[in-house]
């Protein structure tokens, strides 16, 4: 299995796992704002809740991993906004947006989540800084301090260790294929000594060798096509004595 196939699972197992718990929470909150009339909270709460169904049964039954995070994703963050904006919870939603720069980088790695946390930052940045603009909700100024200082630390925690998966993941990689190449290069080489170490045919008189095919050839030529060795030809002392000497017991010209 390879990183991909890993990452996506892991992303996939955590998403899933968010809306579990997630979705009893937002059950809870809906159900409370309703008891309190708080109605602009309880249309946020009912439209989050519908979102983590709706994601839960898309990631769940259909591949399409992607998209679902980038849409659930992207309702969330606007949820949060819109929240913050509105100064849900008495205020106390605005450190919601600490949370997103963390799912943001696990989710869309080092280069989207950079962007995507970007743009939440400013976004952020316009709400709780400067509410005149649009009519926002007022925070003081621990509150605003605080909480973009904080998300500004976060958002660099989780760059960072991203960018270590990331790189221990293509080292991890790199390993991996090094691995590959090797244990192919060794089965092989295994498959080459099992070719020469089995129970070879071989003819008693010609000592020709029967090949898979039940053809019949050479000694050298069948070696040459099942190794690496090569021939270099010569007499041996036994064939010099028999071949190649005369009667009375001397070489003949020009033989060794």
């Amino acid at each position: 299995m390879d990183n991909l196939d890993l990452d996506q699972k892991r992303k996939k197992r955590l998403f899933i796992y968010l809306n579990i718990c997630l979705l009893p929470l937002m059950i809870f909150l809906t159900a409370l704002n309703y008891i309190n009339n708080v109605t602009h909270d309880l249309v946020i709460d009912l439209l989050l809740s519908l979102i983590i169904l709706a994601s839960f049964t898309a990631i769940y039954w259909f591949d399409i991993d992607k998209i679902v995070y980038r849409f659930a994703i992207f309702i969330w963050s606007l949820a949060i906004l819109y929240a913050v904006g509105i100064g849900s919870g008495y205020g106390s939603t605005l450190y919601w947006i600490l949370i997103v720069p963390g799912v943001l980088f696990f989710f869309f790695e080092k280069k989207e989540g950079s962007l995507w946390a970007s743009i939440f930052f400013f976004g952020s940045v316009i709400l709780v800084c400067y509410p005149s603009l649009l009519g926002t909700y007022s925070y003081d100024f621990y509150h605003r301090v605080g909480s973009i200082a904080s998300f500004m630390l976060i958002t660099g925690l989780a760059y960072g260790i991203e960018s270590n998966r990331s790189r221990y993941s293509h080292l991890l990689k790199e390993q991996r294929d090094v691995v590959a190449v090797e244990k192919e290069n060794l089965q092989n080489a295994l498959n080459e000594i099992r070719t020469l170490s089995g129970m070879l045919p071989i003819c008693a008189h010609c000592k020709k060798i029967r090949n898979d095919k039940g053809y019949w050839q050479q000694v050298e030529t069948y070696i040459l096509e099942h190794s690496e060795a090569e021939f270099s030809h010569g007499i041996c002392p036994d064939c010099a004595d028999r071949f190649y000497k005369d009667r009375d017991g001397a070489i003949r010209d020009g033989e060794e």
